[in-house]
């Protein structure tokens, strides 16, 4: 099993404090408490921006394909979200 890294469990906490921010931003909908329902929601950006900033990883893998070398680089995320995928082919 793989280990998890520092930013790794920072981001799965973070994760779990948008779960309890949601709830808290409901009750504060439905209270009618203003300021706090603000604050909430402040804090809530800002724990998805670093979600955002932190959760991406850069990842690559060599392979070949049809008889021809390739190498491929790609940024995925903790739930396996995949962006910036780029392949080349490698000449031998």
């Amino acid at each position: 099993m793989e280990e998890k890294t520092f930013l790794q469990e920072t981001v799965e906490n973070l994760k779990e404090e948008v779960k309890i921010l949601n709830g808290k931003i409901a009750k504060a909908r439905e209270t009618g408490t203003d300021g706090t329902y603000k604050n909430l929601i402040n804090a809530l950006s800002e724990i998805l921006r670093l979600i955002e900033r932190y959760d991406w990883t850069r990842r690559y893998s060599e392979y070949r394909s049809d008889g021809k070398k390739q190498v491929s680089v790609w940024l995925q995320n903790g739930d396996g979200i995949i962006k910036d995928h780029k392949f080349w082919e490698v000449k031998e």
